[in-house]
């Protein structure tokens, strides 16, 4: 599967982007990575998930992946980030913008 991950936002403003195959992750890593996937049900969430109020400074996320379940985009405010999608972000924050 194809995880393609954008961080936009905060007080710089600054974006970053980073993607990866999950064929190339250590088995562990996959294993880990599937998990947070069933846990957050990435492709039954809504295309946009923003909160009530604005939060100036925040960062956005936009997180695309191409699987065999097809293709699914969200696009997620830090404010909005609920306890299921919250780990999964963090986990591919880790992996794919903070190298």
């Amino acid at each position: 599967m194809l995880i393609i991950l954008e961080r936009h936002g905060g007080i710089m403003g600054r974006k970053i982007r980073g993607s990866l195959n999950s064929e190339a992750l250590p088995p562990q890593q996959a294993r880990r990575l599937t998990s947070l996937l069933k846990r957050s049900r990435f492709f039954e969430l809504p295309i946009q998930l923003q909160p009530d109020l604005p939060a100036p400074d925040s960062f956005t996320y936009r997180l695309t992946i191409e699987s065999d379940q097809g293709t699914h985009t969200i696009e997620v405010s830090e404010a909005s980030l609920t306890d299921d999608i919250r780990p999964l972000l963090d986990f591919l924050s880790q992996s794919l913008l903070l190298k």
